[in-house]
């Protein structure tokens, strides 16, 4: 299922819709993106946003505020 279509600057970077992100609570000050690999395909990876670490030990709960 494809939730959203990206395109990649001259840079190589991908630029997500501002929908996307406030619909999904994250806010690029507190979020970070990590690309992971999926296994068993040679075209396919993963983007988990997670807290920034020092948003965590915080305890920052970026939903409710």
């Amino acid at each position: 299922m494809n939730i959203a279509r990206c395109r990649l600057d001259k840079r190589g970077r991908i630029n997500l819709p501002t929908t996307f992100l406030k619909g999904n609570h994250i806010e690029p000050e507190t979020h970070e993106a990590v690309i992971q690999v999926v296994p068993n395909n040679l075209n396919t990876v993963k983007l988990v946003f997670t807290l920034r670490k020092e948003y965590i030990e915080e305890g920052y709960d970026a939903i409710t505020e």
